[in-house]
């Protein structure tokens, strides 16, 4: 059980010092690349770890920017399950705002996703264009 724990954290890490060392718009992974890493999302995202849960769910968002054209309909259901079910209330939320990200690629292409250690920023960058764009219909 460690092991499996140990290795969905060093994933984590790694895709965190890839995105945080790297221009996003300079990686361009392989097709079974790829396809690693959204299966080793989708284990993050089930895991009895909160801060593996949400620390997933940034990457994804980063992921889907840099790769919109993959499928993600295993991640959304994965979100939909956790928006629904998610240990607590902050994993809720996050895996609600996740999913709404993936399935509105035009409504937040003017935003600029920060590759930060505070994860939260996406988050916050994310409510604050959602914000906008109910208050501005009203």
């Amino acid at each position: 059980m460690k092991k499996k724990t140990f290795g969905r954290l060093l994933f984590i890490l790694c895709m965190s010092l890839i995105f945080t060392q790297v221009n996003a718009q300079t990686i361009k992974l392989s097709e079974k690349k790829v396809d690693l890493a959204l299966k080793n999302c989708m284990i993050a995202l089930n895991s009895n770890v909160d801060g593996l849960v949400e620390s997933a769910m940034s990457k994804i968002i980063l992921f889907n920017r840099q790769y919109p054209d993959v499928d993600y309909s295993k991640i959304v259901s994965a979100l939909d399950q956790l928006t629904i079910n998610g240990k607590t209330t902050i994993i809720k939320h996050k895996a609600f705002l996740t999913k709404i990200y993936i399935q509105n690629p035009d409504l937040f292409q003017s935003i600029r996703l920060l590759n930060k250690e505070n994860e939260n920023e996406n988050f916050k960058l994310i409510i604050s264009k959602l914000e906008n764009e109910i208050f501005a219909s009203n």
